[in-house]
C-alpha cells in the first residue's frame, strides 16, 4: 500500500471538569518554574507570543487548523476579551504555553491549546503546567473547564488530563487519509 492511500484512525476525547473540586493539582517541583498570564484585560495580549508557540509546540502534534494564520488573523484572535494565554517559564527559559478561552457568556472555559517546547517534553513539567493552565481556568469562575486532545498528541496527554481530575464525557473516532 503506498503512503497516499494509508489511512490511520483518529480518536479524540472530550473532557470536562465540572467542580473545582473535581481538579487535582500538581505544583511545578522546581521552585523557579513560573507562568506568565497575558490578556486583554491585563494590558498585555500579544498575538506574536501565541502564533510563535502554536508553530513551536504544535508541530510535533500535527496542529494544523491556525497554520496559516496571518499576523492580522493572530492579532483579532487574541485581542478578543475571551482569550487568556499562560507562558511558562524555567528560571528565564521559556517552556511552554497553554490558551484559554471563556466560551458560554462565560460558563465554560476551553483549554484551547497546551503543550510544552520539544526539548522540555519528558522532564515532568506538563503536570505543573497544565495544573496553573486550569487554576486560571477555575479563576474565571465558569461552570465547567473542558479540553480534547486525540491519540496524534503527545502519548501522555489523556492521562495528564486525566490525572489532573479531568472526564472523558465523548469520544469521537474517525479515519484520515
Amino acid at each position: 500500500m503506498n503512503s497516499s492511500s494509508e489511512k490511520t484512525e483518529l480518536i479524540t476525547w472530550y473532557l470536562e471538569l465540572t467542580q473545582e473540586n473535581q481538579f487535582k493539582p500538581v505544583p511545578f517541583f522546581q521552585e523557579k518554574a513560573r507562568v506568565e498570564i497575558l490578556s486583554t484585560e491585563l494590558g498585555n495580549a500579544n498575538s506574536e507570543v501565541n502564533s510563535w508557540f502554536y508553530h513551536h509546540v504544535g508541530k510535533k502534534w500535527q496542529w494544523h487548523d491556525r497554520a496559516n494564520w496571518t499576523g492580522s488573523q493572530w492579532n483579532d484572535y487574541v485581542q478578543t476579551s475571551d482569550v487568556i494565554t499562560g507562558v511558562g517559564y524555567l528560571a528565564q527559559d521559556e517552556i511552554g504555553y497553554f490558551e484559554l478561552e471563556r466560551q458560554n457568556h462565560g460558563a465554560d472555559v476551553e483549554l484551547v491549546y497546551f503543550g510544552l517546547l520539544p526539548e522540555f517534553v519528558g522532564g515532568g513539567l506538563g503536570a505543573g503546567l497544565l495544573t496553573a493552565a486550569i487554576e486560571s481556568a477555575w479563576a474565571l469562575k465558569p461552570k465547567r473547564v473542558w479540553v480534547h486532545t486525540c491519540n496524534q498528541d503527545h502519548p501522555y496527554a489523556l492521562r495528564n488530563y486525566q490525572s489532573r481530575g479531568f472526564e472523558i464525557y465523548k469520544t469521537e473516532k474517525s479515519t484520515q487519509a
